[in-house]
C-alpha cells in the first residue's frame, strides 16, 4: 500500500488522529480531528492544544504529560468539556511514538467524538427516570389525576418542553385527566371538551401514531409547538400525551419515537392505576347497596375536619337509621330486608351531591357528610331525604321510614364529637316518635351552655352524647338517697380519667364514659330497702343485690354497643374471679369493666353511705393498693395512684392535695376510721362483706352473655 493511500485513509477515517511532538505541539492531524476541534490543520501545527481549546486542551495536555512521564499508552480516556460551538464528549487513546532507535520523539492521539451517544444515553436516563416517576405515582396509591399529572410532568421534562396534558378519548370529544407545567386551564378534569380544542390529539385518535404541529396560532391549551403519543390501555386506544410549549420552537427530531415509546409505557401505569383505584374502591364500598362503606366515612369525616380546622369552614354530618327494621327482617325474612336496604340507599342517592359523601356504617344505619353546608341546609336535606323514603311504599313491605340526627362541625370542633352529636340527635328524633329529624344545636340539655357559676354546667357540656332516658332514670336511682347523688357522674368521670392515663383513645375512652352513666340503672329493680338496709344482708338479700349488675346490663344493651354493656355486666367481676356474675379473673375480665370496678369501688369507700362512715383518700387508696392483683386490676390501682398521690402510710395535708374530684358540694372525709363497713359487692377487702354471720354466699351462675 502507497503512502499516499494510507495518508488519503488516515484523514478520512471516522476518528480523529493526531501526532504531537515532546513539547505537546501538533506536527500532524487529520481532516475528522480538525471537524471535532473546528480548526483547520494549519490552525493545528506547532500550537498547543490549550491554545486552540482553551480550558479543555489544558485538560488534554494534563493527559499527555502523563503519557511521556510514565512512558504507557492511555487507552479509553473519557472527558468532555466545551469545543468550538458547542459541548461535547470524547473518548481518547494516547500513545508513546519511538523512532527506530526507541527514541521517545512524540504522542500519538487517536479520539473519538461520542457526543450523540452520550445525548442519547442522557435520553435514555431521563427516558427511564421518567417512567420510574410513574411507577412510584401508581405504588403510593394516587388517585389516577396525581399519577397522570406525574405522566405530564415527565412527558414535558423529557423533551425539554414547558408543559403537558394527559386526555382521554370519548365518543363526543375528549376528557382532559391531567396536566403539569404552562398549560392554559380550559376546564377541570374529568369534563369533555370538543374535539376542535386539541387538533393534534384528534390526528392521534384517528391515525394511532405520534403527531405533531408547530404553528403561530396556539391551540386550547396555549401550545404553539407541540407533540402528541397515543395511549394504549390493554391493547385499546385510551388516550393521548401531549407535550407543548407556548413558544415556537424546534422539537426534536426525534420526538415523536421518545413520546412514542413513553407513551406506549404509561399505557401500562395507567391500566395498572386503574385496577389499583377499582381494588380500593372495592375495598371501600358496602357490598350490598354499593354505598361506601364505615371505612370510608372514617376517613372521609377526618379529612373534612382537618380541611375544616385548615381553612376556618365547616361541613355537617346527618346520621340516618331506618325505623323499626328489626320488625322488618323478623317479618318479611332478611331476604327483603336487604332489598329494602337497597332500595333506601337507592332513594338516599337522589338527594347526595357530587361532592357528598352518603356512606352505610352499620345494619340500617347510614351517614352523609355534607361539606360546606350549615346545620339549617343539612337538616332540611334530611327532611328531603326522609320524606322521599317516606311518601313511597316500599314492594312487599309497605311504608318505610327513616329517623335522622344532624350536627354540624362548627358547633362540634372535632370529628369524634361531631358523630357524638348527630348520634345524639338521632336517638332523640327516635325518642320523639320516629319518621323525623332531629338537628343536635336545637337540643336544650345537650348544647345550651348553662351560666358558669353552675355545678351541672361542666358535666353538661361533658356529655355530648347523652342518652337522655336511661342517664334520668340513671341520676333519679343516685337521687333517691342524698349519699349516693351523682354517683354515675362520679364514676363516668374516674372511669374515663383511667382510661385517659392507660392511653386509650379519645373514642374509647368516652364509650366507657358513658357506659359508667349507666352501670346502676339496674338498682331499678332493686328494692329500696335492700339498697339503704344499714345492717347486714342475708344471703338471699345478697343474690338480690346482685342482680343489678344483669339488669343493668339488659337495659342499657339498647342504646350501647355490645362492648360498653360488656363493662357495665361486668363491673363487680373481681381479679382473682371472686366476683360476679360470670367469676371472671384476672384478663379475663374486659378492660373497661376493670376500671369501671375501681372508679365505682371508690366512690363507695370515699362518700358517706347508710352503712357507714367514708374512707378519707388516703386510706381509700391504702385499701386500693393492699387489693392490687385481688380485686382490682394492677394497672388500674397504678394509674388510681397517679390520680391520687397520697402517702398511703399516713393521712396529712398530703391527702387533700389529690387530683380526684371530691363529690359537688362536699369535701373529702380527712378523718374517719379505717375499715369501714361497705357492701360487699363494692368493698375492695372480701373478709368484710357485708353478709349475716353463718350464711354462705352462692356465686352467681357463670356465663358472659346479659340475655
Amino acid at each position: 500500500m502507497s503512502v499516499d493511500l494510507l495518508t488519503a485513509l488516515v484523514n478520512t477515517a471516522p476518528v480523529g488522529a493526531a501526532v504531537l511532538d515532546t513539547t505537546l505541539r501538533y506536527r500532524w492531524v487529520n481532516g475528522t480531528l480538525c471537524a471535532m476541534n473546528g480548526h483547520s490543520a494549519e490552525e493545528h501545527l506547532g500550537r498547543l492544544p490549550s491554545e486552540l481549546l482553551g480550558e479543555l486542551g489544558a485538560q488534554l495536555e494534563t493527559l499527555l504529560r502523563q503519557v511521556l512521564r510514565d512512558n504507557d499508552p492511555l487507552l479509553n480516556y473519557y472527558f468532555g468539556g466545551r469545543r468550538p460551538g458547542a459541548a461535547g464528549y470524547w473518548m481518547g487513546s494516547y500513545y508513546p511514538l519511538r523512532n527506530a532507535a526507541g527514541e521517545l520523539i512524540g504522542i500519538g492521539a487517536i479520539v473519538t467524538d461520542v457526543t450523540e451517544h452520550e445525548r442519547t444515553s442522557a435520553r435514555e436516563r431521563q427516558f427511564l427516570t421518567g417512567l420510574v416517576q410513574v411507577a412510584q405515582a401508581v405504588a403510593s396509591h394516587a388517585d389516577s389525576q396525581e399519577v397522570l399529572a406525574v405522566v405530564a410532568r415527565e412527558a414535558a421534562e423529557m423533551l425539554d418542553l414547558d408543559g403537558a396534558v394527559v386526555a382521554s378519548f370519548h365518543p363526543d370529544g375528549v376528557s382532559l385527566e391531567g396536566r403539569w407545567g404552562n398549560v392554559t386551564v380550559v376546564s377541570e378534569p374529568g369534563t369533555v371538551l370538543p374535539t376542535a380544542t386539541m387538533p393534534v390529539t384528534e390526528l392521534v385518535r384517528g391515525t394511532g401514531q405520534p403527531q405533531r404541529q408547530v404553528t403561530e396560532a396556539p391551540d386550547a391549551f396555549g401550545f404553539r409547538s407541540r407533540v402528541a403519543a397515543p395511549i394504549l390501555v390493554e391493547g385499546a386506544l385510551w388516550g393521548a400525551v401531549k407535550a407543548g410549549s407556548p413558544r415556537m420552537v424546534a422539537l426534536p427530531d426525534d420526538a415523536e419515537v421518545r413520546l412514542g415509546r413513553f407513551a406506549d409505557l404509561v399505557g401500562l401505569a395507567v391500566a395498572n392505576a386503574t385496577e389499583q383505584r377499582r381494588l380500593i374502591e372495592q375495598a371501600s364500598r358496602d357490598a350490598l347497596t354499593g354505598l361506601r362503606n364505615r371505612r370510608a366515612f372514617q376517613e372521609r369525616i377526618a379529612s373534612e375536619a382537618q380541611r375544616a380546622t385548615r381553612h376556618v369552614t365547616s361541613f355537617s354530618l346527618v346520621l340516618l337509621d331506618i325505623d323499626e327494621f328489626k320488625a322488618v327482617n323478623d317479618i318479611h325474612g332478611h331476604d327483603v330486608g336487604d332489598e329494602v336496604l337497597v332500595e333506601v340507599a337507592r332513594r338516599l342517592c337522589e338527594e347526595v351531591r357530587a361532592e357528598d359523601l352518603i356512606a352505610r356504617i352499620g345494619g340500617e344505619e347510614f351517614a352523609w357528610i355534607l361539606p360546606d353546608v350549615g346545620s339549617a341546609g343539612a337538616l332540611m336535606a334530611a327532611e328531603r331525604a326522609r320524606l322521599l323514603i317516606a311518601d313511597t311504599p316500599f314492594r312487599d313491605v309497605g311504608p318505610v321510614t327513616v329517623s335522622a340526627g344532624v350536627a354540624n362541625f362548627e358547633e362540634a370542633g372535632d370529628a369524634d364529637l361531631l358523630f357524638r352529636q348527630a348520634d345524639r340527635a338521632l336517638y332523640e328524633a327516635k325518642r320523639r316518635g320516629r319518621n323525623r329529624c332531629v338537628r343536635h344545636s336545637d337540643l336544650g340539655d345537650g348544647c345550651v351552655r348553662e351560666p358558669a357559676g353552675r355545678a351541672r354546667s361542666a358535666r353538661v357540656a361533658e356529655q355530648a352524647h347523652a342518652l337522655p332516658a336511661l342517664r334520668a332514670l340513671a341520676r333519679a336511682i343516685d337521687a333517691k338517697d342524698p349519699a349516693t347523688f351523682q354517683h354515675s357522674e362520679r364514676v363516668a368521670q374516674l372511669a374515663r380519667q383511667l382510661a385517659d392515663l392507660l392511653g386509650w383513645p379519645r373514642p374509647r375512652a368516652l364509650a366507657l364514659r358513658d357506659a359508667a352513666l349507666l352501670h346502676d340503672v339496674g338498682k331499678i329493680g332493686i328494692p329500696e330497702q335492700l339498697l339503704f338496709k344499714p345492717g347486714p344482708l342475708t344471703s338471699e338479700e345478697y343474690e338480690q343485690v346482685k342482680t343489678h349488675a344483669r339488669l343493668s346490663c339488659q337495659i342499657a344493651r339498647e342504646v350501647v354497643n355490645p362492648e360498653q354493656a360488656a363493662w357495665i355486666l361486668h363491673h363487680h367481676e373481681r381479679w382473682d374471679g371472686g366476683g360476679y356474675p360470670a367469676g371472671l379473673a384476672g384478663e379475663e375480665i374486659p378492660d373497661g369493666a376493670q376500671l369501671l370496678a375501681l372508679a365505682d369501688a371508690w366512690d363507695a369507700m370515699t362518700v358517706a353511705r347508710p352503712y357507714g362512715e367514708p374512707l378519707s383518700q388516703t386510706e381509700a387508696l391504702r385499701e386500693c393498693l393492699t387489693a392490687a392483683g385481688r380485686q382490682f386490676a394492677p394497672a388500674a390501682v397504678d394509674a388510681l395512684r397517679t390520680l391520687a398521690p397520697t402517702d398511703p402510710r399516713a393521712d396529712g395535708p398530703r391527702a387533700r392535695r389529690t387530683g380526684l374530684a371530691a363529690s359537688p358540694g362536699r369535701s373529702p372525709v380527712a378523718t374517719t376510721r379505717a375499715g369501714a363497713a361497705l357492701p360487699a359487692d363494692i368493698r375492695p377487702m372480701t373478709e368484710a362483706a357485708r353478709v349475716a354471720p353463718g350464711r354462705t354466699v352462692r356465686p352467681f351462675p357463670a356465663g358472659g352473655s346479659c340475655q
